[in-house]
């Protein structure tokens, strides 16, 4: 025989649904290989470049938004980043670009990443190359992505 539902049946169901959500919420939520290979890549990207405490990044990946996985992780991470038309009012800022990421391997990648400066001097007309290059990433058995190679295409001598 079915019983229709009641207030206190609602508010068992409610109250369940909020511990269940509190007892996950410390828990990170996963996120697939190519979002993480993306992190991963972007994130030793700032820090090779010095730009750590920069406010003014943007991140785009294809030409199009990050996707709400990797700009959580970044900002876990204390990265904080904003999208592509952020950068592209003025122009302003510094942006990463993922330009491709290829899964050639279930444990191998590749994420070409350029990097630009966008804030112009008085008289310039244009932004700055900072860096552009791709990482070479492996999955280890636990499934997390590690930098085995970085192959520079243009940047400072430095690098």
């Amino acid at each position: 025989m079915d019983r229709p539902r009641t207030a206190s049946h609602l508010l068992f169901s409610l109250l369940l649904t909020g511990l269940i959500w509190v007892a996950n919420a410390g828990q990170e939520r996963p996120i697939s290989a190519r979002s993480a290979a993306i992190q991963l890549a972007v994130h030793e990207e700032v820090i090779a470049g010095g730009l750590s405490n920069r406010e003014d990044l943007c991140l785009s990946v294809k030409g199009r938004n990050p996707s709400g996985d990797v700009v959580g992780r970044l900002r876990e991470e204390g990265i904080l980043v904003h999208k592509p038309s952020w950068c592209a009012k003025g122009p302003r800022g510094v942006g990463i670009e993922v330009r491709s990421v290829a899964l050639t391997h279930e444990r191998r990648a590749q994420v070409e990443v350029r990097t630009g400066d966008y804030n112009l001097a008085e008289g310039e007309d244009f932004g700055k190359l900072l860096r552009q290059g791709t990482y070479v990433l492996e999955r280890d058995a636990t499934g997390t992505w590690r930098i085995v190679d970085y192959k520079k295409n243009c940047g400072p001598a430095r690098d």
